[in-house]
């Protein structure tokens, strides 16, 4: 990337997520890698506050990101979903699994105090930031908020009798946040104390209170 050091995979045949930073002008300032002897691949970062927060999605037993090392503790053929923050300068900060199991995701939200909103589609039972969820459907959808100092504050999950997915996830204006669900297949869905008839490939856009209220 321009006149930065090569990024070297961390094992030969996989894959690992990078970062690169690049100023105004077009000119890569900082990258840096992540990753394990496994398969990892970047599903989301946010960039909008000083420290940017990235979400990979680990394949492997473990992964390093700075001086981190991340090891999961869900069987094999899984997947987790991890949290890492990096500093402007492209220090990493912290690194975290947010979620494993048989997840995948994700996308990420960050407001102006540092809280994140987290987003994610999971089947089975799945370990999601310590909390284990089982799917009532062929896949369920999460949302979680977990503060500036990386506490999880609280944790929604969503789906039906079909397949429910995460899509995107917004800061809403005055506070909590937009949460973009896509269904596959008819049937009913609850959101707090509103049902809903879906039918295939339906959206839902949800607006979640930032203490975690839903319609």
């Amino acid at each position: 990337f321009g006149n930065l050091a090569p990024l070297n995979n961390a094992s030969t045949g996989t894959s690992d997520v990078f970062v690169v930073k690049i100023n105004d002008s077009g000119t890569p300032v900082w990258s840096l890698r992540g990753g394990g002897a496994g398969n990892e691949e970047g599903a989301s970062i946010d960039a909008s506050t000083q420290e940017i927060s990235l979400m990979p999605i680990l394949y492997g037993a473990s992964a390093t990101y700075g001086s981190t090392t991340l090891t999961r503790t869900t069987a094999a053929n899984t997947r987790a979903i991890a949290l890492v923050e990096i500093s402007s300068s492209g220090s990493v900060t912290g690194a975290s699994i947010v979620a494993d199991g048989d997840v995948w995701g994700g996308a990420i939200a960050v407001d102006s105090s540092g809280v994140k909103y987290l987003s994610g589609t999971f089947t089975g039972s799945s370990n999601l930031r310590g909390t284990t969820r089982t799917a009532v459907g062929n896949s369920d959808a999460f949302l979680m908020k977990i503060t500036s100092s990386g506490s999880l504050q609280w944790l929604r999950s969503a789906g039906n009798a079909e397949a429910t997915y995460y899509s995107l996830v917004r800061i809403a204006r005055g506070g909590g946040a937009i949460w973009n669900l896509d269904n596959a297949g008819s049937s009913t869905i609850t959101i707090g104390t509103e049902t809903k008839q879906l039918n295939d490939l339906d959206s839902l856009v949800i607006h979640v209170a930032a203490d975690g209220s839903l319609p």
